[in-house]
């Protein structure tokens, strides 16, 4: 019995061990020189699928804020690693998202991100578009898509910028192809508080 228990209590020694550690930090500032955060190594759960490095740009008439968030990230959003994603509402609202993961070693999540740049080639997909805030009207007009922008999204409820208070919002526009199945709750900044959104295929003519 003894050597079972310390056969158990060493095995649990090594799990833990062998446990993957990420740099962890946030930083949220205006503008979009923003590429790095500082942080110290912090060993991940059972639930962590890699460390990861994002970096989201969001941009409400033309005023920019940008968050680079690094730790150890969820299983949950593991559809975010290498991909950017983005949604696009006319010149009203942007936003971009790409997420860089790793696990090779401790704290390979160390280095500095760079936002890819988007395809900007219509892809002759077109979606409704509006953006509102704090109201309950908003006026539609149609926008054309461009590169991975395959689906229109409808989204009304609460959601707050990084490091600003939450508002109700109004927001149709384009957005890349699988970024409503990698669920908002992954966003290194944004909040979305609400799950009334919806992702389509654009309407036909």
């Amino acid at each position: 019995m003894n050597y079972i228990l310390a056969f158990l209590i060493f095995s649990g020694v090594i799990a833990t061990g062998n446990a993957l550690k990420c740099v962890t930090c946030k930083v949220i500032e205006r503008g979009t020189t923003l590429n790095d955060c500082d942080g110290e190594l912090e060993e991940c759960d059972e639930n962590t699928y890699k460390c990861a490095t994002q970096i989201e740009q969001n941009n409400v008439g033309g005023d920019v804020i940008t968050a680079v968030k690094k730790g150890c990230f969820p299983v949950d959003y593991k559809d975010y690693c290498e991909q950017r994603f983005e949604l696009n509402a006319g010149e009203e609202f942007d936003i971009s998202v790409f997420s860089k993961c790793c696990d090779e070693k401790d704290g390979c999540n160390s280095c500095p991100i760079q936002m890819p740049a988007g395809n900007t080639t219509p892809n002759g997909l077109k979606c409704p578009v509006c953006f509102a805030q704090d109201t309950n009207t908003c006026i539609t007009t149609e926008q054309e898509c461009v590169g991975d922008q395959l689906q229109c999204i409808n989204y009304s409820g609460l959601a707050a910028r990084p490091g600003e208070c939450a508002k109700n919002y109004i927001i149709q526009g384009c957005i890349t192809e699988g970024a409503c199945m990698a669920d908002f709750g992954g966003l290194p900044g944004g909040q979305v508080l609400s799950k009334n959104f919806q992702c389509t295929p654009p309407p036909s003519d």
